[in-house]
This record gives C-alpha cells, structure tokens and sequence, in this order.
C-alpha cells in the first residue's frame, strides 16, 4: 500500500523493454485477452449486463452457476462455467471450469446449459442439463 504524497509529483511514463524484462512483466497483461480475442459468440456476452453479478472478479467469460438433482437428493452445489455461447433467451451453452465434488454425472470440461433468469429475490443461474452437439 502507497500513499499519494509517495508518487503524487511523478510524471508517467511507458517502461522500456528492458524494464518489463528485468521485473518479468508480459508484453501484453493477462487481463487484456478477454478485450483483445475471444470468439465472435462470446463478445457480446461479454457485454450483456444481465450476467454481471454472476460473474468472477476479473474473468469476464466465467459465470457462477447451481448444479442440483431433485430426484437423487443431492444438495445444491455452485460451480464456475465459462461461457461458450448463447442458446436462447436466458439460455447459455457453457464449459464447467472445475470438478464437481458430488456425483451429478457432470465433470471438469463438460458442456452444459445454463439457464438464467431474474427471480424476485435476485438472479437464477441453474445448470440445468448436457449440452449435445457440435459446440467447440
């Protein structure tokens, strides 16, 4: 943690190559690929503001969403999932980005479905099912 006073007169500047190599900084930050590439599916949602409070700190394509069987009596369990692209209204094809811990028949790097919608107490995001077919 700085203080202002500790660099409130410096005037900025770029760092030299030399500088990014000596401190191992990348010539292109991380964060900037989301902004830079991506799929022409993915962009847009990228801006669809619905997905906002779903989304992970700094990872703009990567969602939170529920997984849960009724029918096995199984708890509910959160999971991340990168969004890939939209299937409908409220419907998402996405990548499940870790393993679940219970047995949903799901696993790291499945595609699913993800619906989500606007409840009256906040946002659903529900994986509710595999997704089949040809989405990369």
């Amino acid at each position: 943690m700085l203080r202002y006073g500790c660099f409130a007169g410096n005037r900025m500047r770029r760092l030299t190559a030399g500088e990014m190599t000596e401190m191992a900084l990348p010539s292109v930050p991380d964060w900037l690929q989301y902004y830079c590439d991506g799929d022409d599916a993915v962009r847009p949602l990228r801006s669809l503001s619905l997905l906002d409070p779903l989304r992970a700190p700094g990872f703009p394509d990567d969602i939170k969403c529920l997984l849960f069987d009724d029918t096995r009596g199984k708890d509910g369990e959160w999971i991340w999932a990168k969004l890939i692209q939209r299937a409908a209204d409220g419907l998402f094809v996405c990548r499940l980005l870790n393993e679940p811990l219970q047995d949903f028949g799901l696993h790291e790097g499945d595609l699913v479905h993800v619906a989500v919608s606007e409840r009256g107490d906040g946002l659903a995001s529900i994986c509710v099912g595999k997704a089949e077919g040809g989405v990369a």
